[in-house]
């Protein structure tokens, strides 16, 4: 088989399994976690039909720019994404609707957020300053979690003290991690095409949609907009960019550290121009050094005005976590495999089987036509093998045991790029469009009948 037909292969059995999951989650019979793990979703609802006519509206408003002629979008490519993102929001939230919860109660709830009802019992000077002393009077997840979170409902309700509104408010700004996926595959790829398709697979990966307004649907588009500065500044040689670089990934690190793993693919990245030639390797010594002394500084900064030992406090939570899993009797190998599983639905499963045949292919190629060295020069390729790579150190970890739906969303969104990738290669808008309806499919069935999120 050539490399189409192994694509294609991958798009038709994905198709198939998403049917099929489809099928068991509006049957009640599909188990998404592992009883026997001591973690999984139930069910709340049966199926309802309406589930499958708001899922054929978010189609045909999200299908719309795979449709457009490649001339079109690379001339009007801002239109293009202005539409995905003003159309997919409004969508959102109708798409809310099939969830027997408001957005609004989500948002407010302790159970499935804690955030801004922690806003609400302490004034932001009080809980950031003395955050650590406080922790353990939070309900459960701001108490396991770095106060990047509750700094960013406090920031959010500079704007309003309505949790309806800040409940849109996060939903668009999760929405505005797909113009940093756009603008980080163009610097990848520099074809807008494999961008816009990129942007699509973002709006409506199951994950997102299954978790809408919880906050871990933010920490995307803070991951990739950390990516896409690195690409920048690589491609530029540019300090000042290398210099926000190390700002952000410090309020990635309070916001939430888990994604540090993709560490990885920034030095993919990073090997990646240099074996083209973009930038040599005392340049990027120099960039990866400004982006450490920026991190550090800000760290210091935020030490001196707030009180708050990032160090300290990140290893009590990794040691409550570690504590976690023994207390709630989670064993390691059910998860090491589970994971998988739901990482899959969570991220599309036809994404997914287009992902791992890309990895195929790419060691396929090595062997039998390319050098390693030619496969280094294609950044797209590394980017997905440096995926991997994170997603499967993360796995073996073991720090992760259930819940990955939810943990594991933006590694969810980050596979939408080798697939559309992939899809990109295949001469054909089909493969797009059967990745997308797959994904909206589940994410409706899902949505509608599965406990994701609770008050």
């Amino acid at each position: 088989m050539n490399r189409r037909q192994w694509l294609w292969a991958a798009v038709i059995a994905g198709a198939v399994l998403s049917a099929i999951v489809s099928y068991r989650i509006a049957h009640l019979t599909f188990v998404l976690g592992s009883k026997e793990g001591r973690w999984a979703y139930e069910y709340i609802y049966g199926f309802n039909p309406r589930t499958l006519v708001l899922a054929a509206i978010a189609f045909v408003v999200g299908g719309a720019p795979l449709l457009l002629p490649s001339a079109v979008v690379r001339r009007r490519e801002w239109w293009v994404i202005a539409y995905c993102l003003v159309a997919a929001t409004c969508v959102h939230l109708r798409w809310r609707t099939l969830a027997p919860y408001t957005i609004t109660r989500m948002f407010e709830s302790d159970g499935s957020n804690g955030y801004y009802g922690a806003t609400r019992q302490y004034r932001a000077s009080v809980l950031l300053k003395d955050f650590e002393r406080l922790r353990p009077a939070l309900t459960i997840h701001p108490r396991s979690n770095m106060p990047g979170k509750l700094a960013f409902v406090y920031a959010l309700e500079r704007v309003s003290d309505d949790p309806a509104t800040l409940a849109v408010l996060t939903i668009v700004l999760s929405n505005l991690g797909g113009l940093a996926l756009y603008l980080l595959v163009r610097e990848l790829t520099d074809d807008s095409l494999v961008a816009a398709r990129s942007l699509v697979f973002y709006l409506f990966v199951p994950a997102r949609l299954f978790f809408f307004p919880i906050l871990n649907t933010v920490t995307p588009a803070l991951v990739i907009g950390c990516l896409y500065l690195w690409a920048r500044g690589l491609r530029g040689h540019s300090r000042f960019v290398s210099a926000l670089l190390g700002a952000a990934l410090y309020g990635l690190t309070v916001f939430e550290p888990l994604p540090l793993v993709t560490g990885l693919v920034f030095a993919g990245l990073e090997l990646s121009a240099i074996a083209k030639g973009d930038v040599k390797p005392v340049e990027v010594m120099t960039l990866t050094a400004v982006s450490v002394v920026s991190f550090v500084a800000t760290a210091v900064v935020i030490q001196a005005w707030l009180h708050f030992d990032t160090l300290a406090v990140f290893r009590h939570l990794a040691t409550e976590a570690a504590a976690f899993n023994a207390t709630a009797e989670r064993p390691y190998r059910i998860w090491v495999w589970r994971n998988l599983v739901d990482f899959s639905v969570g991220a599309g499963i036809i994404q997914v089987f287009l992902f791992v045949t890309s990895l195929f292919l790419i060691r396929s190629s090595a062997s039998d036509r390319r050098r390693w060295s030619d496969v280094l020069r294609d950044p797209p390729t590394v980017f997905a093998g440096a995926l991997a790579a994170s997603i499967v150190i993360t796995d073996l970890i073991g720090v992760n045991r259930g819940e990955t739906v939810r943990l594991w969303i933006f590694f969810a969104c980050l596979v939408q790029v080798p697939a559309a990738y992939a899809c990109a290669r295949m001469g054909s808008r089909l493969p797009s469009l059967a990745t997308l309806a797959a994904s909206i499919v589940v994410g409706a069935v899902g949505t509608s009948m599965m406990t994701f999120g609770q008050p």
